[in-house]
Protein backbone atom coordinates (compact mmCIF):
# COMPACT_ATOMS: atom_id res chain seq x y z
CA UNK A 1 0.00 0.00 0.00
CA UNK A 2 1.78 3.19 -0.96
CA UNK A 3 -0.19 5.38 1.33
CA UNK A 4 1.13 3.36 4.41
CA UNK A 5 4.78 3.14 3.08
CA UNK A 6 4.37 7.46 2.31
CA UNK A 7 3.53 8.05 6.06
CA UNK A 8 5.87 5.83 7.47
CA UNK A 9 8.78 7.05 5.34
CA UNK A 10 7.82 10.82 6.18
CA UNK A 11 7.70 9.77 9.57
CA UNK A 12 10.68 7.95 9.98
CA UNK A 13 12.87 10.96 8.06
CA UNK A 14 11.14 13.71 10.47
CA UNK A 15 12.04 12.05 13.24
CA UNK A 16 15.15 10.63 12.69
CA UNK A 17 16.87 13.55 10.70
CA UNK A 18 16.68 17.89 10.89
CA UNK A 19 16.68 17.79 6.99
CA UNK A 20 13.39 19.18 4.83
CA UNK A 21 11.62 16.55 3.33
CA UNK A 22 10.06 16.69 -0.03
CA UNK A 23 7.59 14.74 -1.36
CA UNK A 24 6.83 14.56 -5.17
CA UNK A 25 3.79 13.40 -6.46
CA UNK A 26 4.80 11.67 -9.77
CA UNK A 27 4.00 13.96 -12.57
CA UNK A 28 2.45 11.66 -15.06
CA UNK A 29 -0.34 11.65 -12.42
CA UNK A 30 -1.65 14.99 -13.78
CA UNK A 31 -2.71 12.70 -16.88
CA UNK A 32 -6.35 10.67 -16.44
CA UNK A 33 -4.17 7.73 -17.40
CA UNK A 34 -2.21 7.71 -14.71
CA UNK A 35 -4.18 9.62 -12.27
CA UNK A 36 -4.87 7.64 -8.61
CA UNK A 37 -7.83 8.05 -6.66
CA UNK A 38 -5.29 8.81 -3.80
CA UNK A 39 -4.66 12.30 -2.12
CA UNK A 40 -1.33 12.61 -1.31
CA UNK A 41 -1.38 15.76 -0.10
CA UNK A 42 -4.48 15.45 2.21
CA UNK A 43 -2.70 12.20 3.52
CA UNK A 44 0.36 14.24 4.41
CA UNK A 45 -1.55 16.86 6.01
CA UNK A 46 -3.79 14.38 8.22
CA UNK A 47 -0.88 12.42 9.77
CA UNK A 48 0.97 15.78 10.09
CA UNK A 49 -0.78 18.97 9.77
CA UNK A 50 1.82 21.97 8.79
CA UNK A 51 5.19 20.93 9.18
CA UNK A 52 7.74 23.03 8.87
CA UNK A 53 9.95 20.44 7.38
CA UNK A 54 7.54 18.96 5.31
CA UNK A 55 6.73 20.01 1.75
CA UNK A 56 4.22 18.55 -0.68
CA UNK A 57 4.19 18.95 -4.32
CA UNK A 58 1.20 18.09 -6.37
CA UNK A 59 1.68 16.31 -9.95
CA UNK A 60 0.02 19.58 -11.32
CA UNK A 61 2.26 22.17 -9.99
CA UNK A 62 4.97 23.33 -12.33
CA UNK A 63 8.17 21.46 -10.62
CA UNK A 64 11.40 20.55 -12.69
CA UNK A 65 11.70 17.16 -10.62
CA UNK A 66 15.47 16.49 -12.04
CA UNK A 67 15.69 20.50 -10.76
CA UNK A 68 14.43 19.27 -7.73
CA UNK A 69 17.18 16.15 -7.19
CA UNK A 70 19.97 19.02 -7.70
CA UNK A 71 19.09 20.06 -4.24
CA UNK A 72 18.10 17.17 -2.17
CA UNK A 73 20.54 14.88 -0.17
CA UNK A 74 18.97 11.73 -1.78
CA UNK A 75 15.82 10.88 -3.41
CA UNK A 76 13.84 8.06 -1.68
CA UNK A 77 11.45 6.19 -3.95
CA UNK A 78 8.63 3.43 -3.65
CA UNK A 79 9.61 0.21 -3.56
CA UNK A 80 7.43 -0.92 -5.57
CA UNK A 81 8.96 1.27 -8.77
CA UNK A 82 12.63 1.43 -10.18
CA UNK A 83 14.57 3.66 -8.46
CA UNK A 84 17.14 5.34 -10.96
CA UNK A 85 20.14 6.33 -8.21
Amino acid sequence: DNTHWIVETVRYLLEHTDAPVVVRQHPAERLDVARTTDDYGELLHRHFGVHPRLRFIAAAEPVNSYSLLDQVAGPVGDPGYANPT
